[in-house]
């Protein structure tokens, strides 16, 4: 096979069209690729299904590719592995994408369950596609992780926040909130506090407005892609957007009583003494007590709609 590809690549590129058919052209690459790979020498068969011995119609020009395609998913499994990363950069500079050796080790990382590492080489292949992956695989996890693991996929997550109407970004100010929102009790009464608790109160408000939208995108997320990622246990989106939700409605309380100038201190036990009124049906006249109820029933009754 050897011989008779270099004689047909050489008769081809001295002009002589339609040497061979296409299934001609299969035999001969197609048998001398399988040789090349069994020698250890996959490359090699890559670079051997590039070349083109006659001027075949797109279909199989696409079948050709593919092949190609095909053999480096096969056997690119590693990108730390040197030896791997010499033959990946011999068919780059042949004009062999990037994106093929990224989404070969997306692949292998999804089967592995490496959720992780999947969605790193996917960001190199299709941003869409990642994303796509994170919505159902981390988004929905993020609240119920240990801080440790969320610290390991925050950089993940602050990728996608980016689209400020994006379910990540949603999440990522969830995530915001509660870090600040400690620093901000702690250190009242300050000049500055009052505007630093409005600026809470918005950045709640924006998280709100986005996991309600996406309500209407659960059926389209439901049972998608969980198999993809062996042992990886995913939190049902309608929990995700509830507890998402719940967290806020607790987090605007608080930032509602400070801004009202209750004291730190005094806040675990004024919200609860507010609920208490509130499921007695007892009417109070503040203001401050009227606006706590009002947001208390409003993400309740948000929560439950969604589970």
């Amino acid at each position: 096979f050897s011989l008779a590809f270099h004689l047909c690549s050489v008769i081809s590129s001295i002009g002589c069209p339609n040497l061979l058919t296409d299934r001609d052209e299969y035999a001969l690459t197609g048998g001398y690729a399988a040789q090349l790979v069994q020698e250890g020498l996959w490359e090699w068969a890559t670079y051997v299904f590039l070349c083109a011995a006659s001027n075949g119609s797109k279909q199989h020009e696409a079948f050709r590719l593919e092949q190609a395609k095909s053999i480096i998913s096969q056997h690119y499994t590693d990108f730390e592995d040197e030896e791997l990363s010499q033959k990946r950069h011999f068919l780059e500079s042949v004009g062999v994408p990037p994106e093929w050796f990224e989404e070969s080790l997306a692949t292998r990382s999804s089967y592995d369950g490496d959720v992780y590492a999947t969605l790193i080489h996917q960001l190199n292949v299709s941003p869409a596609m990642a994303s796509e992956t994170l919505s159902r695989t981390i988004l929905p996890n993020v609240l119920f992780m240990s801080a440790t693991d969320v610290t390991k996929y925050s950089a993940l997550v602050q990728s996608f926040a980016a689209d400020e109407t994006s379910l990540a970004s949603g999440i990522q100010t969830i995530l915001d909130v509660q870090d600040r929102l400690g620093v901000v009790q702690s250190n009242l009464p300050r000049s500055d506090g009052e505007g630093q608790i409005a600026v809470l109160l918005t950045m709640c408000d924006h998280a709100q407005n986005i996991l309600m939208s996406k309500k209407d995108e659960l059926d389209g997320l439901q049972g998608r892609g969980i198999e993809a990622h062996p042992g990886w246990k995913v939190v049902p989106m309608p929990v995700a957007i509830s507890e998402g939700l719940a967290r806020l409605a607790a987090m605007k309380m608080r930032l509602k009583a400070m801004q009202s100038g209750v004291h730190p201190s005094d806040i675990t036990s004024y919200i609860a003494s507010l609920a208490r009124s509130r499921s007695a049906g007892v009417g109070n006249a503040n203001t401050m007590d009227s606006t706590m109820a009002d947001i208390s029933a409003q993400y309740t009754q948000q929560a439950r709609f969604v589970l």
